[in-house]
C-alpha cells in the first residue's frame, strides 16, 4: 500500500489478507450502533416476519414473552428463510477527499476501506456492487456474486481519485448519488456510504430516510485529525478549493473555537443519522483501514 494512490494491485491484495476474517452482520451493527428496527437474524439465512398467537407445534423458544404479558395470550415470534441480500458500496471520491495532514489521504482511505468491504462480501457468497462518484461523475455496477464486479468498482474510484482536484465539500454529489441508489438499488440491500459524510445536506437526508425504509445503511466517515484540532505551529496556510488564508495557530481561544465547531458538527451528523437509524463510524487517515474496521465491530 506504498504511494500516494493505491493501484488496483494495492486494492486487491485484501482478498489474501483477509483470511479467516468475516463482516459483522450488518443488523447487528446496526443494533450495536444505531438501535435495531428489525430483529437480528436467528442464524444464518433467517431472519424475524412477524409476531403472531402461538399455534400448536410452535417452538416454545420463540415465545414473544413480552407480547404475550401484554396480551395475556400466548404469542410467538415468526422466522423465515431469508432472501440473499447483496451488499452495496456507495463510495465517494469528490474533491473533498484529496486531502491528509499525515498517514494516506482521505480518498485513499475510502478506497481501502471499501475494498475491505468488497472482499469480505464475496468470501461470504454474496452479491457486490454498488456507485462512485465525484462532483460530475457517477459510475453504477450491478451487484454480482463475482470479483468482476467489484474490480470495475474499484477501478472506476481509482480513475476518479487520480483525476480528482481538491475542491471543497460537495453536497450536490452525494444528493445525486442517493438519487440513483434509490432508483437501481435491489430491494433490502446492505448500503455502506464511506467518504466524508459532513457533507451531507438536508436533501441527502431525506433521501437517506427514504432508502432506509428499504434498507439498511451505514456510513463509514472519513476524517483527518486536523479536522478535529488545530495543532500550536504558528502560522500556517490554509486552502479550501481556490481560496487560501493563513491561520495562526499560536492564539489558544483560536484553537479552541476550532475544535469545539469541529464537535459540534460531527455531533449534529451523529444525531440527525441516529433518528433514522443509521450508524456512522469514523475512520481516521493516520491508522491502518483494517484495524479501524475491527475495532469499530465491521469486521470480525
Amino acid at each position: 500500500m506504498d504511494g500516494l494512490y493505491p493501484s488496483l494491485q494495492d486494492l486487491t491484495r485484501w482478498r489474501t489478507l483477509l483470511a479467516h476474517r468475516k463482516l459483522a452482520h450488518q443488523q447487528q451493527l446496526i443494533a450495536q450502533l444505531g438501535g435495531q428496527q428489525r430483529s437480528p437474524r436467528k442464524g444464518r439465512g433467517m431472519e424475524f416476519a412477524e409476531v403472531r398467537p402461538y399455534q400448536a407445534g410452535d417452538e416454545v423458544r420463540h415465545i414473544d414473552w413480552k407480547v404475550t404479558a401484554r396480551s395475556q395470550k400466548l404469542h410467538t415470534k415468526v422466522f423465515t428463510e431469508a432472501h440473499e441480500r447483496p451488499t452495496l458500496l456507495l463510495l465517494d471520491q469528490t474533491g473533498a477527499l484529496c486531502f491528509a495532514s499525515q498517514g494516506q489521504l482521505k480518498s485513499t482511505l475510502a478506497l481501502h476501506a471499501a475494498s475491505i468491504l468488497g472482499w469480505l462480501t464475496l468470501a461470504q457468497k454474496d452479491r457486490i456492487g454498488g456507485l462512485t462518484f465525484d462532483q460530475q461523475r457517477h459510475a453504477w455496477i450491478a451487484p454480482q456474486r463475482h470479483e468482476r464486479a467489484l474490480l470495475e468498482l474499484l477501478r472506476h474510484a481509482s480513475a476518479l481519485q487520480q483525476a480528482a482536484r481538491p475542491t471543497p465539500r460537495s453536497p450536490q454529489a452525494w444528493q445525486q448519488a442517493l438519487e440513483q441508489t434509490a432508483r437501481l438499488a435491489p430491494t433490502a440491500s446492505k448500503v455502506f456510504l464511506v467518504g466524508d459524510g459532513l457533507a451531507l445536506n438536508e436533501s441527502a437526508f431525506k433521501l437517506l430516510g427514504q432508502l432506509r425504509r428499504h434498507h439498511d445503511i451505514v456510513l463509514l466517515h472519513v476524517q483527518d485529525l486536523l479536522e478535529n484540532h488545530l495543532p500550536d505551529i504558528g502560522v500556517v496556510g490554509v486552502r479550501q478549493g481556490e481560496r487560501a488564508l493563513y491561520v495562526d495557530t499560536h492564539d489558544a481561544r483560536l484553537r479552541q473555537r476550532y475544535a469545539q465547531h469541529a464537535a459540534e458538527r460531527w455531533q449534529q451528523l451523529r444525531s440527525r443519522l441516529a433518528q433514522l437509524r443509521i450508524p456512522v463510524l469514523r475512520l481516521h487517515t493516520h491508522a491502518e483501514p483494517l484495524g479501524q474496521l475491527m475495532q469499530q465491530g465491521v469486521v470480525r
